[in-house]
């Protein structure tokens, strides 16, 4: 028997766990400074490998980036 799930009110659910609410919070953080990175990159018109260039960083670290334009 299937059962349709609103994601919202599952989220809602688990939301309530502390410990899952921490690690959504901490994922939603990381989130938003990869796609303020990705953003910025863009506007800057520099690719994935030349970010990494100027960062200092190897290009693997950057990957979370990605897009497919690069």
């Amino acid at each position: 028997m299937r059962r349709d799930v609103d994601f919202d009110d599952y989220l809602r659910e688990q939301l309530r766990n502390p410990k899952v609410k921490q690690a959504y919070d901490c994922e939603s953080s990381k989130l938003e400074a990869a796609v303020v990175i990705s953003q910025a990159r863009e506007a800057a018109r520099l690719t994935q490998r030349a970010l990494a260039n100027k960062a200092g960083i190897p290009q693997a670290t950057d990957r979370f980036t990605k897009t497919d334009s690069d």
